[in-house]
């Protein structure tokens, strides 16, 4: 992609390995999208100890004692180009970023005007995100459930903001 590896929102930047040990109850390896907001709730629910209510990320528990196979339909991650952020929704095949214009943040209300672009990409047909099918027509109905998400984040982390002033 011509870029430098940590500074996108491909895949090659925004994924990495999380590795839990806990007891004897293996699960082994998962694809269960997961985000590093994830590891404090983990640890409280692991040591016992009660999580706080005003923190992201849930518990990794249920997953890796196999109740679930997972704990949430998409991680999310960011990184900003130019005066735009790009928001990244990652699940189990696809990877949908919305890059929004005006110096968005998740403090203020989401609007569709302020869509600067998107990209979507399948990576069940391709790897290593070369192509965007974010327009395609055959993408579509994936490109519209993934911006719905997209939304209920946005609309979600704006009322915990308003909840916290």
């Amino acid at each position: 992609h011509d870029m430098w590896c940590k500074h996108t929102n491909y895949e090659q930047a925004a994924r990495a390995p999380l590795i839990f040990s806990y007891g004897k109850n293996i699960v082994g390896t998962t694809l269960s999208p997961t985000e590093f907001v994830d590891i404090y709730p983990t640890l409280c629910e692991l040591a016992g100890v009660p999580t706080p209510k005003n923190i992201d990320g849930l518990s990794l528990v249920p997953l890796m004692e196999g109740k679930v196979t997972k704990v949430k339909d998409y991680a999310v991650s960011q990184f900003p180009r130019g005066d735009k952020m790009g928001y990244a929704f990652r699940n189990d095949r696809y990877r949908y970023v919305v890059w929004v214009k005006n110096n968005f943040t998740t403090k203020q209300t989401f609007a569709d005007s302020l869509i600067a672009d998107e990209e979507l990409y399948d990576y069940q047909t391709d790897p290593e995100e070369k192509r965007n099918f974010a327009y395609d027509n055959e993408y579509q109905e994936v490109r519209d459930i993934m911006l719905a998400q997209a939304k209920e984040f946005f609309h979600n982390e704006e009322i915990k903001f308003n909840a916290n002033k």
